[in-house]
């Protein structure tokens, strides 16, 4: 059975009553019936406005979500850096102080720079590709 709907009275979604169901009055006339020209211009305008500053509040909500997880992302591989490069240097000092019981001194700082260069050498090499963009 289809019922009738007063024309009076209009849904608000989200709002209930005592019936389930919250209704708001209409007025009796449309607004665009009433208004005049101007006025119709005028808020047009101020809709327009409206819409544009909450596309520009939504537009930096979002810039400030990523940049605070850019933010954060920096900052943990910073930490992550300088606790690898703390543990880097720990284990080439042990290395180096291991070599130095079964090696002379000026043989362990041959092997050692060498070590050194394989590693610094390939890295630099990247890294002048990537900054290059070749």
């Amino acid at each position: 059975m289809i019922r009738a709907v007063r024309p009076s009275a209009v849904f608000i979604p989200g709002q209930a009553s005592t019936t389930g169901i919250r209704m708001q009055q209409r007025p009796a006339e449309p607004f665009f019936r009433t208004a005049r020209l101007p006025d119709l211009g005028w808020r047009l305008v101020t809709d327009l406005i409206r819409l544009v500053r909450l596309d520009v509040k939504y537009a930096l909500a979002s810039i400030r979500d990523v940049a605070v997880s850019t933010t954060q992302g920096t900052v943990l591989m910073l930490a992550g850096t300088l606790v690898g490069m703390i543990g880097l240097f720990l284990l080439l000092t042990g290395l180096g102080l291991a070599l130095a019981l079964v090696l002379p001194g000026w043989l362990l700082a041959f092997v050692g720079g060498a070590a050194l260069l394989g590693i610094a050498i390939p890295v630099a090499w990247r890294s002048w590709q990537t900054l290059t963009g070749s």
